[in-house]
């Protein structure tokens, strides 16, 4: 059994369950008993993935606004953790298929745009640019969370700085021919320059997922 014992000089008592088995936990406030339940949690390479007092599921909103909440004697606060290693790889095989989403909506901008159908060909160009956004910051957290620092990795003998800086780069050139009104060589960009930056990127998670998968699973608890 998985047991988590805080000294404090609280005489409330909180059932704290993780992954459904039963945790004595002592502490003041929400907080509190997170951070005990992560310490303990990590050299095992678990995270929590939710948390649940009293029958309610807290989302991120309530996690933040709660911390510092004193709960009640005899609340019951459940968590359900997770292998960070499995999570990071399945965010990272998630952001690789959108990568392929980008592609296609980048190729339908173009042709919309060669068709002069600019109103459908700037949807489709604001929900990739949206998505490079998205995959940016995602890859970022997903390295930050299994402790590998991205900006050491590199594709060949190109750095990943220079594949994040490039992307950066075109993301505003690109902004610049759509504010211009540039349609052809908007176009251009869409066909000929963006489905390398597209290849580029799968190359880069590519690399992530190796290094990911080289990092040391952790020992198992107890174990010497």
């Amino acid at each position: 059994m998985l047991v988590l014992r805080m000294a404090s000089s609280y005489d409330i008592t909180v059932t704290v369950y993780i992954d459904d088995e039963p945790v004595d936990l002592y502490g003041p406030d929400l907080g509190t008993m997170l951070q005990a339940a992560r310490q303990r949690l990590a050299p095992m390479r678990r995270i929590v993935v939710e948390v649940e007092l009293d029958g309610r599921r807290l989302d991120l909103s309530a996690l933040a606004s709660e911390q510092k909440s004193v709960l009640g004697d005899q609340s019951e606060l459940r968590l359900v953790t997770t292998d960070s290693h499995a999570l990071v790889l399945s965010i990272l095989r998630q952001i690789r298929d959108e990568l392929q989403t980008v592609r296609q909506e980048q190729t339908d901008a173009a042709e919309l745009l060669q068709q002069d159908q600019q109103l459908q060909a700037v949807q489709y160009m604001a929900s990739a640019l949206d998505k490079w956004q998205q995959i940016q910051h995602a890859i970022g957290q997903a390295t930050e969370l299994i402790g590998i620092d991205l900006h050491t990795l590199s594709l060949g003998e190109t750095s990943v700085d220079v594949v994040i800086n490039g992307m950066i780069g075109q993301l505003k050139t690109l902004r610049g021919l759509l504010a211009g009104g540039d349609t052809v060589a908007l176009a251009d960009a869409l066909f000929y320059e963006w489905p390398k930056t597209v290849d580029q990127w799968n190359q880069l998670l590519n690399a992530v997922i190796d290094a990911v998968n080289l990092v040391p699973k952790p020992r198992s608890e107890g174990s010497e």
